[in-house]
């Protein structure tokens, strides 16, 4: 099934460069008013100076803004040394200030001090012409060229597969037919998400302007100059790389909604500019006296998105979608685009995210929401936001799941996001289906008992809610083979193949198909007495045939998708094939080792092992330790799993391996049910 169009609103730094990010494993939709290229007032991004300052952090939110700043830092000295066609340069910068109270500034705590090459300047070092300096330090700087750095990252949105679609929005209740009046019959897709990076948001009471004037000059600049006055206005000299010229300027007035130029203001700038860095003068060319020296090439204004307490960085459940707004970023946008772009990415891909780096959770009444009842979002696989459990550590995670160590030894299972709180009528289908699962789960357990070869099933815990079980030491399988593969000796493979065997022979005795057999719903647990042994998990999907059906059917490369889709034995045994095979060989079927690096590598490999495994083509399991039982499993050879066991214990058997003393039992099951 699709996982649906997540769609960003706004193609300023923050929205291009979440696309960017999501881009590499989610369909990608942004609606903007303006695109790179585009010229408008109220389209900050092209105008920004876009330099990097270093601020310090006082409180939880400018620690957690500094450290987004820090992670954009690095990707900034990535995309310098790898791209530089992207128009990112780094070079010295320094910084006065004519009012700061330098115990606090400095303080270690604030982390101000901490950034590359970060000096603080001797008095002897200020400009002279400005006596009221009571600080100066130097740092060094990225710098961009907006209008390039912007272009390249819309370049490379599309390249992953985004899609740009130009329209004013008014609400962000449109999002969903803009997308539709705007995309072929063919490609529309539901909507699962919404991104609002629009600058000042929708009819937010708190978002307002702020009024920038600025001046683009050909003069040549080597390094960044700041120099923040006692009034509260700065002057500022930011080169552009790729022959941007160096934008000097400037003022800051919030409210201000003129779009006319001030000459009073340019006066101001080139004569403050003139004396702050006067090397950059050209004293001689002809024609500039009337601008102090200065080559002006453009004189502008623009409207930086402001808003009163900050960001506005929110996570809003439902209603009709799940929305993330981050908006509001005023002159920090381009500093901490890389960092914020990160953090809704984890939203989406599913890792835990920590408590300091969450969005605040805003109320949702008509859904009944709290900020422990998070509604999902999508992720890799249709991931919802992680729930945050009160009690135990967050060990990692599945498609529907979060885990959680209670104690030593015991671990719970819990639904990733709290439907145990509520259960709306506007609960998403999704939403439903996890919950299904874990009922499923749980009734399929309370018929399967207990089995050396499944994990242990406890019973239900409160809070965390969710199903509880022994904790397996040594994770999942597929992890563990990813790992570990060059260390795994013969005997060790063939033992888990027959304990995987021995599991499905005993929930077949059960009446209960598994029916998502895979190397990741096999756990390994070793303990005192015993090397690492494999245990079945998740039944979330399973089925008993009868009124119990969680309606899965396996991935890829475990299923044959020439035979009905329908949850049979067959099914499960022709999985096993290919658990077998990636036991033995430590990669899935027609697949290398190691985990996807994209979901656009998934989809190749979903695609065209389905199209092999559909005409009967396998991967040769010549000289490999029991190649026949794997042919044998995905060849139709076996009727049930007690034919198979037969097999495997003749043919494992032989070199020395078994599993938990089970084999022997079902291959004289096997025997006389074949006589």
């Amino acid at each position: 099934m699709s996982q649906g169009h997540v769609i960003i609103v706004g193609a300023g730094v923050i929205g291009l460069s979440i696309a960017v990010k999501l881009s590499q494993y989610l369909k990608i939709t942004v609606i903007a008013r303006e695109l790179p290229g585009d010229v408008g007032i109220d389209y900050a991004s092209p105008w920004a100076g876009a330099h990097f300052r270093p601020t310090p952090a006082k409180t939880e939110e400018e620690r957690r803004e500094q450290a987004w700043m820090r992670q954009t830092y690095q990707e900034f000295e990535k995309i310098a040394k790898h791209h530089p066609e992207a128009g990112v340069d780094f070079i010295p910068a320094v910084e006065y200030f004519d009012t700061a109270d330098a115990t606090s500034f400095l303080a270690e705590e604030n982390g101000y001090t901490t950034w590359p090459d970060f000096q603080i300047l001797d008095p002897t070092q200020y400009p002279p012409q400005y006596p009221s300096i009571q600080l100066g330090v130097s740092y060094r700087s990225w710098v961009l060229n907006s209008p390039v750095y912007l272009k390249w990252l819309q370049t490379r949105a599309e390249a992953q597969g985004t899609r740009f679609i130009r329209a004013n929005l008014t609400d962000l209740e449109q999002v969903v037919s803009v997308y539709r009046e705007n995309t072929s019959q063919d490609e529309i897709d539901h909507v699962s998400a919404v991104v609002d990076a629009s600058g000042r948001g929708f009819n937010d009471p708190d978002s307002f302007p702020s009024r920038g004037q600025f001046i683009i000059v050909s003069n040549h600049g080597d390094r960044t100059i700041s120099h923040h006055w006692s009034d509260g206005s700065s002057t500022v000299i930011i080169p552009r790389p790729l022959g941007g010229g160096t934008v000097i300027g400037g003022t800051k007035e919030p409210n201000n909604w003129s779009e006319d130029i001030d000459d009073a203001s340019t006066e101001v700038i080139l004569k403050r500019v003139r004396i702050l860095c006067p090397e950059m003068v050209d004293e001689q060319a002809d024609g500039l006296a009337a601008t102090n020296g200065f080559d002006v090439k453009q004189v502008y204004v623009a409207r930086r998105p402001m808003r009163h307490g900050g960001l506005h960085f929110v996570l809003k459940p439902g209603n009709p979608l799940p929305l993330i707004s981050c908006y509001g970023a005023g002159a920090n946008g381009y500093k901490i685009s890389w960092g914020l772009a990160g953090k809704v990415d984890e939203f989406f891909s599913g890792r835990p995210i920590s408590e300091n780096d969450s969005p605040t959770v805003a109320k949702n009444q008509a859904l009944g929401e709290s900020e422990e009842n998070q509604a999902i979002l999508p992720g890799r696989i249709g991931n919802p936001v992680i729930y945050e459990p009160s009690v135990g550590k967050a060990l990692t995670h599945g498609s529907t799941s979060l885990i959680v160590r209670l104690k030593p030894g015991v671990i719970v299972k819990c639904p990733r996001y709290s439907w145990w709180h509520s259960d709306t009528a506007d609960a998403t289908s999704f939403v439903k289906d996890i919950k299904h699962s874990f009922e499923v789960e749980e009734r399929l357990f309370d018929i399967l008992g207990t089995h050396p070869s499944i994990v242990r099933y406890i019973g239900t815990s409160e809070e965390p809610r969710g199903l509880l079980f022994d904790e397996a030491s040594d994770g999942n399988l597929q992890d563990y083979i990813d790992q570990h593969n060059d260390d795994i000796d013969l005997n060790l493979r063939l033992k888990w193949c027959c304990q995987a065997a021995e599991a499905v022979y005993y929930i077949h005795q059960k009446g209960v198909i598994h029916s998502d057999l895979r190397p990741d719903n096999f756990l390994l647990h070793s303990d005192s007495k015993s090397k690492l042994n494999l245990l079945l998990c998740d039944f979330g999907g399973s089925t008993n045939g009868g009124d119990i059906d969680g309606g899965h059917l396996p991935d890829p490369g475990f299923f044959n998708p020439s035979k009905p889709w329908v949850s049979t034995e067959a099914v499960d045994i022709f999985s096993l094939g290919s658990v077998f095979y990636t036991i033995m060989t430590g990669h899935w079927p027609y697949k290398s080792p190691g985990p996807f690096r994209s979901v656009a590598e998934n989809n190749e490999y979903e695609e065209r092992v389905d199209a092999l495994f559909a005409s009967q083509q396998y991967p040769s399991v010549d000289g490999l330790a029991g190649g026949a039982v794997i042919e044998g499993c995905w060849g139709d050879r076996y009727s049930d799993m007690a034919s198979l066991i037969r097999d495997q214990s003749l043919s494992f058997g032989a070199m020395g391996a078994s599993g938990n003393g089970y084999v022997s039992e079902a291959q004289g099951k096997g025997n006389h049910e074949l006589s």
